[in-house]
């Protein structure tokens, strides 16, 4: 790969952090351009346009430019784009509202079309223009459908045991080809007008993208074995199946046909072009200049809120306290609290006048950036929300100032309420998650080649990493939520879920940072928080990482001085009786609790909130 600096694979913008990326380091310029992608998907026009996806966003080759258009998609991340029989339209395959769909842009008017129903994985048009046929199910269990564009009626093509996924239509709309997976085996399908489906290929290896040579002569494919090879198969007596491409890393995306003897696809970083009667590729060269993200805007934090602290100073010994980095826990500490801050902390010495706490893991209170409560949420709710280990909480309620003043007392004790300017601005993206930057679109999941390669714009794919996430709720119909209603302090948070009114949290890029914000989802608050965490953790983050969402990260993100144990930070403590670092039902088993330098036993709290004082 040349590296100069008129002629590179890569030009980067601005210093970002992708040290997992790349060893060297990383000069500044005003923009990015690019000239190869990773797992890019090309398609071809009639007049030799291709459209092709790079970074989760729509780019538009010009015929025989080298300078590609990007295509706004509202915010909606694009895969494998096609156009439409006529041209005028590309189909594409995002994420709404945190589910697989599909999506039509209008090139001339830009106007965006969601295909509304059932969240569908392939998506291909009928050569009439009128329909698209789509990959659907729940579970993975897909069958394909017929989505009529004007009336958005969807009808059923196929019901058979596994599924079928990657739809291709013959140019004549009478023959359609699919992948039917059933048991581990795959099957490349051909449904001819009117007759039985024939089995055309059946491999243990993956088989996917098929595609129709315009005469109708052949039908290409890809096998996935140590290596992704594209295969054409002759539709002769006897039919006859031969290599089509070899490229040490062919990207998992269908040959798009020019005509009968020019062909598409994407392999090695680039956009190849190549005659069917040739073995030699050209590539077609792109430059795609991409404006780096805008940095987060400078926020102006108000100040924490004032309450009275206990005029004491005590010593806590605990046999495990969490790491300020929060990767380990230290044995045998001594914690001295001076008021409501941590003053120091020492090796635990024999004798003293320490109160031992005995066999417990102590970590930061938690923290809750986004939590659901009502506008009249009463002064008992405080003790119950502690009880859960939460003791720092984002809300805006018009009485936050006289809870503080009580929840910060010993006789009805409660989190520490924050308002939302303490976190600053929140923008919703296209598929309904939460960030704390403004104006960022976001691109799909990190991708690799199907060689496990990433070309010179996956530098720009961690971008999203620079931002952070609010987590969201935990899904309200998950059967964790019914483990969550079985403790105590359910009963009294009035545990009843709204589940027919609510939405599944949107699905979070697996690299990205986050921090635990519950929202509004129907799970009773402090209940919500356990149930983001435990979101988290099902979404296959590490215990440590869940850990730090819900305090040291979530209180940088508020900028606020707790988050973790070491002097100077406020004496926001939980006591467990398991290790959360191990455990992942750890946040559910609170011994003890202390807030703002005060001590408080979980039983404690709960006879505080009393059980006549229901929270609605």
């Amino acid at each position: 790969m040349l590296m100069t600096a008129s002629c590179c694979r890569w030009k980067p913008a601005v210093r970002v952090s992708v040290a997992v990326l790349l060893l060297l380091p990383i000069p500044a310029f005003a923009q990015w351009t690019v000239n190869e992608g990773t797992a890019i998907a090309p398609d071809i026009a009639s007049d030799e346009r291709i459209a092709f996806d790079l970074l989760g966003q729509l780019w538009i080759l010009p015929n025989r430019g080298s300078k590609a258009q990007r295509i706004s998609t509202g915010g909606f991340p694009v895969r494998e784009p096609r156009f439409s029989p006529d041209d005028s339209a590309i189909l594409f395959q995002t994420r709404v509202g945190g589910s697989p769909g599909a999506a039509i842009i209008e090139l001339e008017s830009g106007n965006i079309r969601i295909l509304n129903g059932p969240s569908s994985l392939d998506a291909a048009w009928h050569p009439d223009g009128q329909r698209i046929t789509l990959a659907a199910g729940p579970d993975g269990e897909t069958d394909l459908f017929d989505h009529e564009l004007e009336s958005g009626r969807r009808t059923q093509l196929t019901d058979l045991e596994g599924s079928e996924t990657d739809p291709a239509w013959s140019s004549s709309g009478r023959d359609l080809a699919f992948v039917h997976e059933v048991n581990g085996r795959f099957r490349l399908v051909l449904r001819r007008s009117g007759g039985d489906d024939q089995v055309l290929v059946e491999s243990e290896s993956r088989l996917s993208s098929p595609s129709w040579r315009p005469d109708y002569s052949l039908l290409t494919y890809l096998r996935h074995g140590d290596e992704v090879e594209a295969r054409m198969l002759i539709l002769s007596e006897p039919m006859l199946d031969r290599e089509l491409v070899s490229e040490d890393d062919l990207f998992d995306s269908p040959i798009a046909w020019m005509d009968r003897q020019r062909m598409v696809y994407a392999a090695n970083g680039a956009i190849r072009r190549r005659d069917f009667n040739s073995w030699i590729p050209r590539d077609v060269p792109f430059r795609a200049t991409i404006d780096p993200p805008a940095e987060p805007p400078v926020v102006v934090r108000p100040g924490l809120p004032e309450y009275a602290s206990p005029e004491r100073r005590w010593s806590l010994r605990v046999s495990r306290l969490l790491s300020p980095e929060g990767d380990r826990f230290l044995p045998d500490r001594d914690v001295i609290i001076d008021g409501g801050r941590i003053a120091d902390i020492r090796p635990a010495g024999p004798g003293g006048d320490a109160l031992d706490i005995g066999e417990a893991w102590l970590i930061p209170g938690l923290i809750d950036t986004g939590a659901c409560l009502a506008a009249g949420t009463p002064e008992s709710l405080g003790p119950l929300l502690l009880s859960l280990g939460v003791t720092t909480m984002v809300a805006e309620l018009p009485h936050r100032d006289q809870l503080n003043g009580v929840w910060a007392g010993a006789s009805v004790p409660g989190p520490l309420l924050l308002s939302s300017a303490h976190l600053g601005p929140v923008s919703e993206l296209a598929d309904g998650s939460r960030i704390l930057a403004a104006n960022v679109e976001q691109a799909l999941e990190e991708r690799r080649s199907p060689a496990g390669r990433q070309y010179a714009d996956a530098a720009l794919t961690f971008t999203e990493n620079r931002y952070t996430y609010l987590s969201g709720s935990g899904n309200p119909t998950a059967s964790s939520v019914d483990e969550l209603l079985s403790l105590r302090q359910a009963a009294l948070l009035a545990g009843r879920l709204e589940r027919s009114l609510t939405m599944n949290p949107a699905v979070l890029p697996k690299r990205a940072n986050v921090i635990v914000g519950s929202g509004c989802s129907g799970i009773p608050p402090g209940l919500a928080t356990i149930a983001g965490i435990r979101a988290l953790l099902d979404s296959g983050r590490s215990l440590q990482t869940v850990l730090a969402a819900a305090t040291r990260d979530a209180a940088d993100a508020l900028a606020i001085p707790a988050g973790r144990i070491e002097p100077g930070r406020m004496a926001d403590f939980v006591l467990l009786g398991t290790n959360p670092l191990v455990d992942r039902n750890a946040f559910e088993r609170v011994i003890a609790v202390v807030r703002n330098g005060r001590l408080y036993s979980v039983s404690g709290l709960i006879d505080k909130a009393g059980v006549e004082k229901v929270y609605n």
